[in-house]
């Protein structure tokens, strides 16, 4: 059967079931006829219009709409005029507007003021209910006046504004006068002057969506309005109509603040005429304002140049957002002049965080060799939001081609920057382990037998109760040195056994923002996340060597890292595969399913095993992701796939049903068929895709079969990847 046959056979039925079917199964076939949208189609669903479920009648109503053909036009006035339903009245004013019918203008006119005498209405439905579906009528009547440019509406419209009583209906109302032509216009600069602010907003609004001169003269007309909203509202039209309209420059040096804010922010103010408003400018925001359009320009190459002197006068003494925006500017136009600055604020104990940000914002702009000094030097600052902002810095530069920002994300990433102390990872795990073997010694030089195994692993205590190894002792000894009234004398012994209570382990340094994070491992963490961008075989050799760390995040980050790099010709090292069965023992999820990724982005053949054996998976998301890996890889056979669209698991049905597609096979078709009817219908979304791409004549037989000999109950799943398999793509 050739495909036009296959499409009229799969109209016809549906056609058919819009008459002959229980209501559910005439709602999706009404549906489905509007989304193939084939004109042929028409006549049913015209008739479809006076099924006895409004159900039915709404969806006929849109699918009406939809297909666009004025042989509807008659039976929806009918429905808009005699229908007791207000849902299936107002998909019928809807389609009539999309039909752009003259004759339902009349109506609409009268609806956007009122009930139309005229029009039959459920009054039982509006008492029970009460909801007026009127005034959702109302609102759509007033968007499509407008839209088919019935200039007679326009009294109509107006006395919807006044209407005191009603609904708001001002927005919609300016929208549709708006596209109204000069008649339109002409009226919303009259409500420029009402005394409804909210009205005078929202004719400014409309006035601002008119592409003509006239109706940009009447919003000037409103930078004299009483209400600073709708006076910004006039400057943002203006500025976006014309940025070097003149009345801007005047707004820039009036004084109005507000507007003077917006003019200098939105206007095209050259550079002499913002310097000039910044020698005398007491206010923040104008400041800002002003120098926010000092971006763009020719560098900067003497400090003798009055726009470094004003600007970087404002780099101290300021408050923060002068400084930060002078920050900007000059690390733009003047990053080697100003990096000295730069480097002083980042030392300065009293420099606030929105400054420091904007430091680091402004070294990833400069090219010098020292603007990488000093992002480095905040990589391993205490607050975890700065340190991230400068390892993003850095990457800034990385991705332009800096090789030296590229080795510094790598050393981040090996966990060899140093923290503030000068002290790397290594050197305080070390540390660590020599403060506990002194304190080992110092339990034993004063005869208590420890269990070094214990304190090693766990650190020596702080409690004097955990080196004695009895509490009530440890109670004894810390009650007599602390001031009873019948001091118990403390020997030599009991005064060392305290200062050993009070010794405190080194401990790795923790970010007070980073909710316990190691700085270390925060630090190695979110570089790793960088290096994903960058598929070298010497950055991936540092992702692989943090897949040995404790830390599981990092382990994560890493792996995600490499899935991303990681190709045929840039693959895993000898070394890294020897850790992937360890790797995949762990009893994190998320971290198995990474490295199978990593599997499949370098796949080798020595990784079946791996793949095969995580088919079995306790995990589901894990499972899933390696039935994908398996079926494009060849792992996996056709018959595998489809036995497996039965699995107890909807994600490992859709995964099988998703790779069986790419499989061009005959009988293929027939198991995604029965994949979209599976428990009761649940994958028929996900399968009428998939049968459209695979082979949709056959996929179409299969169904119309399906609905000629099954149940009922299983039309609809039919109906719907039917719909699919014939409508237009989805977006």
């Amino acid at each position: 059967m050739s495909e036009l046959q296959t499409f009229d056979k799969v109209q016809a039925k549906l056609c058919e079931l819009t008459a002959n079917s229980p209501d559910i199964i005439r709602c999706q076939a009404v549906q489905s006829l509007g989304a193939i949208g084939n004109k042929d189609a028409v006549p049913a669903l015209i008739d479809a219009l006076l099924d006895e479920d409004e159900d039915v009648r709404c969806d006929s109503a849109a699918s009406l709409g939809e297909i666009g053909d004025e042989r509807a036009i008659p039976q929806l006035l009918g429905n808009l005029v005699e229908d007791p339903c207000g849902d299936v009245k107002q998909q019928a004013v809807i389609a009539l507007g999309k039909l752009r019918s003259k004759e339902v203008l009349p109506y609409l006119r009268t609806l956007c003021v009122s009930r139309d005498k005229s029009i039959t209405w459920d009054e039982d439905e509006f008492m029970q209910g009460g909801w007026d579906d009127w005034l959702d009528i109302q609102l759509k009547s007033i968007e499509l006046l407008g839209q088919m440019n019935d200039e007679e509406a326009i009294p109509f419209i107006l006395k919807a504004i006044e209407d005191e009583n009603g609904q708001d209906v001002r927005s919609a109302s300016t929208a549709s006068l708006a596209m109204l032509g000069t008649k339109g216009m002409e009226v919303l600069s009259e409500l420029l002057s009402n005394r409804d602010e909210r009205l005078r907003y929202s004719a400014v609004k409309a006035l601002g969506s008119i592409d003509k001169p006239e109706a940009l003269d009447f919003v000037k007309r409103a930078l004299a309005d009483d209400d600073v909203r709708i006076r910004r509202l006039a400057v943002e039209i203006i500025a976006k109509h014309n940025p070097n309209d003149p009345v801007l420059q005047e707004i820039a040096f009036a004084n109005d603040l507000e507007l003077r804010v917006e003019a200098f922010r939105l206007a095209s103010i050259d550079e002499n005429t913002r310097l000039k408003a910044l020698l005398d400018e007491p206010d923040a925001r104008v400041q800002i304002a002003i120098i926010s359009g000092l971006k763009q320009g020719p560098s900067i190459t003497s400090e003798d140049e009055i726009i470094y002197r004003l600007l970087s006068d404002r780099l101290s003494n300021t408050a923060d957002e002068i400084t930060a925006a002078a920050l900007e500017v000059l690390s733009l136009r003047a990053g080697k002049l100003v990096l000295p600055r730069i480097s002083n604020l980042l030392v300065n104990v009293d420099t606030k965080d929105a400054v420091l940000w904007s430091c680091v914002k402004a070294l990833g702009t400069m090219k010098e060799t020292k603007a990488l000094r000093d992002l480095r030097k905040l990589i391993t600052n205490d607050n975890r939001t700065l340190r991230l902002e400068a390892l993003a810095a850095i990457n800034l530069h990385a991705s332009s081609g800096r090789k030296e920002a590229l080795q510094l994300l790598e050393d981040a990433a090996n966990g060899i920057i140093l923290l503030d102390e000068g002290v790397s990872k290594e050197t305080e795990e070390a540390q660590n382990q020599d403060s506990n073997k002194e304190v080992l010694e110092d339990l034993k030089a004063v005869g208590l037998k420890v269990d070094t195994k214990e304190i090693q692993d766990q650190g020596p205590s702080s409690t004097l109760g955990s080196i004695l190894g009895d509490e009530e002792k440890a109670k004894d000894i810390v009650d007599a040195g602390s001031g009873d009234e019948t001091p118990v004398k403390l020997t030599n012994k009991d005064l060392h056994l305290l200062s050993l209570a009070q010794r405190i382990p080194r401990k790795r340094k923790v970010s007070p923002d980073g909710e316990g994070i190691s700085v270390n491992e925060d630090i190695r963490c979110f570089a790793s996340r960088l290096l994903g961008d960058y598929p070298r075989q010497e950055v991936n050799q540092v992702l692989e060597n943090c897949l040995t760390s404790q830390d599981n995040e990092l382990r994560r980050t890493a792996l995600d890292s490499l899935s991303r790099n990681l190709s045929d010709e840039l693959s895993l090292s000898v070394s890294a595969i020897e850790l992937i069965p360890g790797l995949l023992n762990e009893k994190d999820p998320e971290l198995r399913q990474l490295v199978y990724k990593v599997l499949d982005a370098s796949y080798q053949d020595e990784f079946e095993a791996f793949i095969l054996e995580g088919l079995k998976d306790i995990s589901i998301p894990t499972r899933t992701i390696v039935y994908g890996i398996a079926a494009r890889r060849g792992l996996v056979s056709t018959e595998f796939l489809e036995q497996s669209l039965k699995d107890i698991h909807p994600l490992i049905r859709s995964v099988s049903a998703r790779e069986l597609s790419h499989r061009k096979d005959k009988n293929v078709v027939s198991s995604l068929v029965d994949f979209g009817f599976h428990e009761a219908g649940q994958h028929k979304d996900e399968a009428g895709p998939l049968l459209r791409t695979l082979n949709p004549e056959q996929a179409s037989d299969e169904l119309m079969e399906r609905i000629e000999n099954e149940n009922p109950v299983t039309w609809l799943s039919a109906i719907t990847m039917l719909k699919t398999i014939h409508g237009p793509l989805a977006a």
